[in-house]
């Protein structure tokens, strides 16, 4: 950089062509003609297609702009739009005073932001009401609705926890569809935009949300429908074309879940191709109930089939003495402790997300009384499990160290004593995004599984490595990619009664690689 620099100097002083212009880059201060250069002169190692410049006012300088990324292109992408507005601003803003609104607009901004950093959303557009964000742009997102139903949640329940209660008010609409996304050129900010009717659309139901209600669109609802709870809003949106839209009120999630939004609404393809894993599976089964716990870790890339072949497993016991449960590690929850765990503890207590806070209780107390446990001592460590506010002198005495070591204490006892009456099969999906905690209490689990009646399922992409992966219980089981006649055969099971030529069929083929 000192060379270069140097180098710079010189040739300003000598020849007085070029002018550093502060913080922008350089501008040439003589006469400058533009040359076409051959192509055979080009380097093909250093040629890029050259962007169009843009041109410059009359009678103005000519400044040299460093090179910009592809991160400018515009891009045609499917995504989530969630909107945000305090639907009464107006009124608020009159009755409480620019400075009194000011405070708690921020104070509005400051959990929006925070929660939309969680789940991955970006801030495109911001009034003096509210925001509209993106899922699914400009980093793609396979569950780009489901995250923005999750954020939109989440970020009603923390403004209603707020104090200040001007959050009450706050009205949202969750759309997905296409749009055109891309930064704003030669701007110093660079700001991300999306433009198109799915986001006039966002906006115009949102609109029609009430204060503390989420509105979702019918697009968005088919991504998502196993995994919320909905009932249709009475007031349809009105498209351009003056079409009316249906339109639904989020209740509430019915379950939490990792992979691509929508997949369990369709219709399966044939099972192809995994019977020889399939009959691995239950060959550690039958390990298991004989008193042997096993560990079977399935991995593979992105759309290789596992968690298909988990469902297919799942779906083969039925009618059999098995307990089966299932926990999914979210991209957006490794750094919440225990996430997955209160999976599993959830349905082992049978807690579902519309018990209040007294069923959970209850829940709880009986299921602790059924594992031979006083309830009374262990219940505050499971309401914070479940993150049930606890109000314990005993617990907050306890070091963070020493309350580890007796939840997971607790948490095993509770699995163990399950796995004796039938065997037990935990499974869990995308475990390459376990919390450090989770994935530290299943590392103990798998230390005493040798003479259990568990069976701990496991799905993880190429790259993560299990801590207890050198175990004598453990197997690990790639999936191989598919040979042409088996791709073959699923793609014809996806298009059921459609017939497609044969050349069409193999460049399916070929461009799923197997």
């Amino acid at each position: 950089m000192l060379l270069l620099n140097c180098a710079c100097f010189r040739l300003r002083q000598q020849y007085q062509f070029i002018q550093t212009v502060h913080r922008r880059g350089y501008r040439f201060i003589a006469p400058v003609s533009v040359a076409d250069t051959p192509q055979s002169e080009l380097s093909p190692a250093t040629y890029a297609p050259a962007r169009t410049p843009r041109p410059a006012p009359p009678d103005s300088e000519t400044v040299v702009y460093p090179p910009t990324g592809s991160l400018l292109d515009d891009e045609h992408k499917l995504v989530t739009v969630l909107c945000c507005a305090v639907t009464d601003a107006p009124a608020l803003a009159a009755s409480q005073g620019p400075e009194a609104m000011h405070h708690l607009m921020q104070a509005f901004f400051a959990v929006a932001q925070e929660v939309l950093q969680c789940y991955g959303g970006t801030i495109t557009h911001v009034t003096v009401e509210g925001f509209t964000a993106l899922f699914g742009a400009p980093v793609g997102q396979e569950d780009h609705a489901r995250r923005a139903v999750l954020a939109a949640v989440e970020l009603g329940q923390r403004l209603r926890a707020q104090p200040e209660g001007v959050v009450h008010a706050a009205g949202m609409s969750i759309h997905t569809g296409p749009v055109v996304v891309g930064c704003l050129a030669y701007e110093p900010q660079r700001l991300y935009t999306a433009v198109g009717d799915t986001m006039h659309q966002a906006i115009q139901v949102q609109r029609l949300a009430t204060p503390g209600t989420i509105l979702m669109s019918a697009a968005t609802h088919r991504l998502v429908q196993e995994e919320v709870k909905v009932e249709v809003s009475n007031t349809p949106a009105i498209n351009a074309q003056g079409v009316r839209l249906l339109v639904y009120t989020v209740q509430g999630l019915a379950q939490r879940r990792a992979g691509v939004s929508g997949q369990g609404a369709r219709p399966r393809s044939r099972f192809v191709g995994r019977v020889r894993e399939l009959a691995l599976l239950h060959a550690r089964l039958a390990h298991v109930a004989q008193g042997y716990g096993q560990v079977v870790g399935i991995v593979g890339e992105p759309g290789m089939g596992k968690s298909r072949l988990l469902a297919e497993f799942r779906r083969s016991l039925a009618g059999q003495p098995v307990t089966y449960r299932e926990g999914h590690c979210l991209p957006y929850g490794s750094t919440t402790s225990y996430l997955l765990v209160r999976d599993l503890l959830c349905q082992g207590c049978g807690i579902t997300d519309a018990d209040g806070v007294e069923v959970i209780m209850a829940k709880v107390h009986r299921y602790l009384e059924d594992a031979q446990l006083m309830p009374k001592d262990k219940i505050p460590l499971m309401l914070q499990l479940l993150d049930v506010p606890v109000d314990d002198a005993r617990l907050d005495r306890l070091s963070p160290r020493e309350r580890k070591v007796r939840t997971f204490a607790l948490l095993r006892h509770l699995v163990l004593h399950d796995s004796r009456r039938q065997p037990l099969v935990l499974a869990v999906e995308n475990l390459h995004w376990v919390d450090a905690t989770s994935e530290e209490w299943l590392s103990g689990l798998v230390d005493h599984l040798s003479e259990t009646a568990i069976l701990l399922l496991t799905t993880y992409r190429p790259g993560y490595w299990p801590p207890w992966s050198a175990q004598s219980v453990v197997t690990q089981m790639a999936l191989p990619r598919f040979l042409s006649e088996k791709s073959l055969a699923v793609v014809q099971s996806v298009l059921q009664t459609t017939s497609l030529p044969e050349p069409l069929l193999q460049t399916i083929v070929t461009k799923a690689a197997g």
